[in-house]
């Protein structure tokens, strides 16, 4: 994979951080937004999401301050990163996400706005209905 080719988004939700955290690393939380997940939440794990479309393998988890795993789609040959970087309190959380490694540019850009519409407005839609 290319170096060269991430992006870093950062979101503001208006909920508590240990929520967000939660809905984000958890599989039975995340599975109600984004399709069905499996994974264990600590490092060296494998995960899965997007009812299997993803794979990888968990590198890193501290609570309601990190979660990084790998990210590998059926159609690539090798895998890129996902990091989620936590800050918040019992009112609010930023997540920022950095994803690195794609394949292409095309990859990238399209992951780009897979965020955005299959995470992080599905995951405050979930968090405004669980709140």
């Amino acid at each position: 994979m290319n170096q060269n080719y991430k992006f870093t988004l950062v979101r503001l939700f208006e909920f508590p951080l240990e929520s967000v955290f939660a809905s984000l690393t958890t599989p039975k939380a995340l599975s109600k937004f984004t399709g069905k997940a499996a994974f264990e939440p600590k490092q060296g794990a494998a995960i899965q999401m997007f009812d299997g479309w993803v794979t990888g393998e968990i590198l890193q988890v501290e609570l309601n301050k990190t979660f990084i795993f790998t990210w590998k789609v059926a159609e690539w040959e090798s895998a890129s990163t996902v990091e989620y970087h936590f800050d918040g309190n019992n009112e609010s959380c930023k997540v920022t996400l950095h994803h690195y490694g794609f394949p292409n540019k095309k990859e990238s850009d399209s992951h780009k706005l897979g965020w955005e519409e299959y995470v992080f407005t599905p995951l405050a839609e979930y968090l405004t209905a669980k709140h």
